[in-house]
Formats: structure tokens, C-alpha cells, sequence
């Protein structure tokens, strides 16, 4: 094995490439490209997963958890057993982590995967507004309000990823976030993926996001109903204002936000702690 800030081998619990958001084959992507061995099994430096944790019989290493969803219901009580196991935990729900401190949590968000040009197809979508996600809980009622009032003009789409993410972000003029469930120190990945797909994202006012984004430089922000619909009527009209913000969100996202920076952070975090030393074995 490797040891000190030398390479590492990986052993890297993670979901087959499918067609839907492969999170897990950026992740492995950028550990490569940043020179680390990643396998599937057998023993290594580091055992690496998300939410399975189920390291080989022959693993001696340590043990590093990178958590993406908000920890609520019976999440949090899986949560709490793994930080009694994990030699690190990195997670994207810091009001958690602040509500439970930990020696052994590091707030390390996600991203998007590297992409070269935007490429998408504009004719694909024919909606002006848009929304992809899935409908449930408090988002029945906040979907049904803008459907009320937009009409035809917003369309739900459940399980764009990749090149359809593109090609929707491509076509459409606005995407919206829902509020549910994010808080000031909690939002999904959904920002990372829209903004470095290309998309215009009118987006929850977040306190913690103004660590990453400028509120109406990158993305456009909202709190309540009458707000969201001011700022889609808003950008609907002007539409080379919108179309600079579109850019910069790009912009910023692919260069800052993306795995390999990500995984770089994660990395960092690993030898900062000292989880992986000379004396490692």
C-alpha cells in the first residue's frame, strides 16, 4: 500500500455507470485522473462508500464515508452508527453536522462531472419552464401552484441526466428548484448539475450558498411563491440579463465545482487527518 500523500488504492464501493446520474463514475473518474488506483475489491488504502458499507474480508485499511442526501427519518440513526466506524465522513448536509458535531465529519459537497463544451440539443424541450425532480411532499402543492399559473409553459421531467440534462437545459428558458427539503446549510446536488449543464436555475435563498454563488450574478434566488413567480415573469422578459447569468453560473461551476476539485478536497481531508500516514498499514 501507499502511504504519507503518496497515491492510495482505492477500494471504491460504488453503483455500475447507468444512464441515469452517474455521481459514482465522475467520482471514480476524478480519483484516477487525480492518480489514485480505484478497485472494486481486495484490500487497499482506503475503503470508499456511500451509503453501502460492506468492505472486502481482506480489508486493512481505513475507512472514509462520502454521504450526498440530507439526513433526516431513519438516515440520521444509520449516520450515527457509521461515525462510530468511519475513520472520516464527509458529508453535504452541514446543518446536521452542526446540530451533531463530530470529529470525524468534513462538509465536502458535490459537483459536476467534466465537461468539455455545451453541446445540447435547443429544439428538443419545447417548455419555457421547467422543473426536473420528483414530486413528493411539500412539493405536490409548490408544483401545483406554478402549474396553475404557468400552464403548458412548465413542464415536469423526472430523471434528466446527462445528455438529456444538457439538452433540457439547452431548451428551456428557466429551470426552478423547490424549496423542499433544503435549509440555509443543505441543498441538493441539483444546482452543481443544472448550472454546469448549462441551465438558467431560479433557485431557494440559502445562507450557505453564498459561499460558492452570487445571487443574481450566477444563479437567481427566491423565498415564497410571490417571489419565484416575480422572478420567472422577471428573466422570462429579459432575456440577454438572464442569458449573462446562464454563462457565469456555467463558468464557475465547471471550473470550481466539479469532481475532481471535489475528490481533490476529499483527498486533502484524508492526510490532513493523518487517516493515511507513514505508519499507515
Amino acid at each position: 500500500m501507499t502511504h504519507g500523500n503518496r497515491k492510495m488504492t482505492i477500494v471504491y464501493n460504488a453503483r455500475p455507470n447507468s444512464d441515469s446520474d452517474d455521481t459514482e463514475g465522475h467520482i471514480r473518474h476524478s480519483l484516477q485522473k487525480l492518480g489514485h488506483a480505484v478497485v472494486d475489491d481486495g484490500d487497499g488504502d482506503i475503503y470508499l462508500f456511500h451509503k453501502q458499507f460492506n468492505p472486502p474480508k481482506e480489508f486493512t485499511g481505513k475507512y472514509v464515508c462520502w454521504y450526498f442526501d440530507k439526513l433526516w427519518r431513519d438516515r440520521d440513526i444509520w449516520m450515527e452508527k457509521i461515525l462510530k466506524t468511519a475513520h472520516l465522513v464527509a458529508m453535504t448536509d452541514e446543518t446536521w453536522a452542526m446540530a451533531n458535531p463530530h470529529e470525524n465529519i468534513a462538509i465536502i459537497r458535490q459537483g459536476i462531472g467534466e465537461q468539455l463544451e455545451l453541446t445540447g440539443n435547443s429544439g428538443r424541450f419545447k417548455a419555457k419552464i421547467a422543473f426536473t425532480g420528483s414530486i413528493y411532499g411539500e412539493r405536490v402543492d409548490w408544483v401545483n401552484k406554478l402549474k396553475k399559473r404557468y400552464n403548458e409553459a412548465l413542464q415536469v421531467y423526472n430523471n434528466a441526466f446527462n445528455g438529456d440534462l444538457y439538452d433540457l437545459c439547452a431548451s428551456v428558458s428557466i429551470i426552478v428548484a423547490p424549496p423542499y427539503p433544503s435549509d440555509d446549510y443543505y441543498w441538493s446536488n441539483r444546482i452543481y448539475m443544472i448550472l454546469g449543464s448549462g441551465g438558467f436555475l431560479i433557485h431557494p435563498r440559502l445562507k450557505g450558498l453564498s459561499t460558492e454563488y452570487i445571487e443574481g450574478e450566477h444563479y437567481a434566488g427566491y423565498t415564497g411563491m410571490d417571489e419565484l413567480f416575480y422572478k420567472i415573469d422577471y428573466y422570462l422578459r429579459n432575456h440577454e440579463e438572464r442569458m449573462k447569468i446562464q454563462r457565469a453560473g456555467y463558468e464557475i461551476t465547471v471550473k470550481k465545482y466539479n469532481f475532481t476539485e471535489r475528490c481533490q478536497s476529499l483527498i486533502k481531508e484524508i492526510h490532513r487527518r493523518k487517516i493515511i500516514g507513514n505508519n499507515a498499514s
